[in-house]
């Protein structure tokens, strides 16, 4: 069994850098990050981002909480 945790995210950047780290921290398998459109730095922070069991998936439009999720749950079911 793999545990994923998937995080959905718009221009929350340092609530964002936080719950990263606190979930690398946890044995889980994937980290799922969404990024719901964001229009501050959050882009070019997860850009940085070099662990591998982190996973990026960027939205070209805010979809809201339950579009950014369906998203995500994509990307763990694909991961």
């Amino acid at each position: 069994m793999k545990l994923a945790a998937i995080v959905v995210t718009f221009n929350r950047l340092t609530a964002l850098k936080t719950t990263v780290a606190r979930l690398l921290d946890q044995d889980v398998d994937h980290i799922i990050v969404v990024d719901n459109a964001s229009s501050d730095d959050t882009p070019t922070w997860l850009a940085t981002q070099t662990d591998p069991r982190l996973h990026i998936v960027t939205l070209d439009d805010n979809m809201g909480g339950a579009g950014g999720f369906e998203a995500g749950m994509a990307a763990a079911r694909d991961t």
